[in-house]
């Protein structure tokens, strides 16, 4: 049992070693803990409101997070610190994975919209609209390839999306 949140936990996902958990809370923290001890290794404060995601990267140096902000953050897994904050997301993030090859951290919204954003770019890849307006994205995951996107959402749809081309 790992206690350290004062509020609801959305989001729980080992690194890829396996040696950490990383978990995201309604209480606006996202927490790195060590799988051996159970103790909190750091706590990644900045978000306003809310975290609905967190994922280590396939490396497992970066921690991504998103939530009710709006924003995506990158954090250094090892120090805590912030790396980057992507902004201007149209609708709080309800969902977030990184793609097997390190290069792309997806993100899902509340308004149904899943976006992709390039890593080597910084670019915000085109809108994948396929959900139901107003119907929140809450799971992804990539298959191995890094080529599909798959997505589910509160309308009961599971959708796969081309990475490439950014259609169903």
């Amino acid at each position: 049992e790992l206690k350290g949140h004062s509020g609801a936990v959305l989001s729980v996902k080992f690194s890829p070693d396996g040696d950490q958990i990383v978990s995201a809370s309604w209480d606006g923290v996202a927490i790195i803990w060590d799988t051996l001890s159970g103790k909190p290794k750091r706590k990644l404060r900045g978000h306003r409101g809310r975290i609905a995601g967190a994922v280590f990267s396939p490396d497992g140096k970066i921690v991504a997070t998103g939530g009710e902000d709006k924003t995506l953050r990158l954090w250094n897994a090892k120090t805590g610190r912030i790396k980057k904050v992507v902004k201007g997301f149209m609708a709080p993030i309800t969902a977030i994975e990184y793609a097997p090859d390190g290069n792309t951290v997806a993100v899902g919204m509340k308004n149904g919209v899943a976006r992709m954003l390039d890593l080597t770019t910084g670019k915000k890849r085109p809108k994948l609209i396929g959900h139901k307006t107003g119907q929140a994205v809450t799971a992804m995951i990539y298959l191995p390839d890094s080529r599909t996107l798959t997505t589910g959402s509160l309308d009961g749809t599971i959708r796969f999306w081309d990475v490439v081309t950014c259609a169903e």
